[in-house]
């Protein structure tokens, strides 16, 4: 049953709680139905994304339709997304981040851009069953928000090579996503609160019974600890904005020249708005380099970050007190990453996609954990200062 989308609920502010289930459960044959229901479009091929707490679809439909709410069809097809049943009650917040998207994309910034259902609304509620199978958790039902968006070409940056030039872009593209995202206010986005925000982090520890080793559990709360007493006691004297809050390997695209004797490789487009929120602008940043740390094998990943942030700083700039705090940041990153994707994986052991950080993130938490922090900083300085040369 379809229910047309409202404006009703203001809330933004309701976060995961242990033990929990948000995942909705929905078959290819399901999204087939909900597209040609919903968006007038006769689906032709089917593909499951991989998503945390989302189900996403890459539909190619026929060119024929019956919408009238759209003027051409998109020619790469569109992504369905079903969102998890927190942020499908959070009405006001899926409409700001559907606006969100769109003024991004007049910006001329490369995003997935809603499209209008056959009755006008860019969103309505679906009843879907809730969890991993209809039967593991019994029949319980829920109502799910369902969007489809533009799907947009090229490959996920974790496919591609990890080149100091990959790498430099990386940044770089976060910094014009800040520079076009500095126009757009919303109390709605800007109240958001998620598990995910790194205000966060010290919640992690209610899902810490899901990662085994103690020795983990010690080094997490370490980090823990530090980011309280350096960071949270500060957060308020750092320039804050809308921030992105999930800058990812697997949220970036890049396009492939394959053709040329040397491959090129050009980061373009970003996915995945769930997680933006007000915070410190430097949040993004540190997340970015953890990120670029964690899937690096091209070059030493503390050097990698490095990279990532001399991009960055081509485009905009951080205080020396934003700069300092980068490392514990990025630290409280993977610690947010390793044990929540620990946990969903212990509620659903069929997604094996939130295990990715974990088969290196130990190993480089450790090693970012244990640096020489100066010494660190010193070498970044050095990557910066070349490429400021070029």
């Amino acid at each position: 049953m379809s229910t047309p989308a409202t404006s009703d609920d203001m809330s933004t502010s309701r976060t995961l709680q242990a033990g929990e289930i948000i995942k909705p459960y929905v078959t290819n044959e399901q999204a087939i139905e909900l597209v040609h229901r919903l968006y007038g479009l006769t689906v032709t091929s089917i593909q499951e994304m991989v998503s945390y707490d989302d189900r996403n679809f890459h539909v190619q439909v026929e060119n024929s339709h019956t919408n009238p709410n759209i003027s051409s069809l998109w020619p790469h097809g569109y992504t369905l997304k079903v969102l998890n049943r927190i942020e499908s009650k959070m009405n006001k917040f899926v409409e700001e981040q559907n606006s969100l998207q769109q003024y991004l994309a007049n910006k001329g910034l490369a995003v997935p851009v809603p499209i209008p259902n056959v009755y006008g609304s860019m969103w309505s509620t679906e009843e879907l069953p809730v969890g991993c199978e209809p039967n593991k958790h019994g029949t319980q039902l829920d109502e799910f928000a369902v969007r489809l968006f533009t799907f947009l070409p090229g490959t996920p940056m974790i496919n591609v090579p990890y080149t100091e030039d990959v790498l430099f872009q990386f940044g770089q593209f976060l910094g014009r996503f800040h520079s076009c995202i500095q126009g757009f206010h919303s109390k709605v986005l800007e109240s958001r609160i998620s598990i995910w925000s790194l205000n966060k982090v010290p919640s992690i520890e209610e899902f810490m019974f899901a990662t085994e080793e103690k020795e983990k559990r010690e080094l997490v709360m370490d980090i823990i600890e530090a980011f309280k007493n350096r960071v949270l006691s500060t957060v308020d004297t750092l320039p804050q904005a809308i921030i992105h809050g999930d800058f990812n390997e697997n949220n970036v695209l890049v396009l492939v020249d394959a053709e040329s004797k040397i491959p090129q490789y050009k980061v373009y487009g970003l996915l995945d708005f769930g997680d933006i929120h007000k915070a410190p602008l430097m949040f993004d940043v540190a997340m970015m380099m953890a990120y670029a740390m964690i899937e690096c094998t091209t070059m030493d990943p503390l050097m990698a970050a490095g990279h990532a942030l001399a991009g960055y700083l081509s485009e905009k700039t951080l205080t020396e007190e934003e700069s300092s705090l980068l490392l514990v940041c990025m630290a409280a990153r993977c610690c947010q990453s390793l044990v929540m994707g620990a946990y969903t994986h212990y509620m659903d052991p069929t997604n094996s996609y939130v295990l990715q950080t974990s088969r290196k993130g130990w190993i480089l938490l450790r090693k970012l954990w244990k640096a020489d922090w100066d010494s660190l900083y010193s070498r970044w300085k050095d990557i910066i200062r070349s490429k400021n040369k070029k």
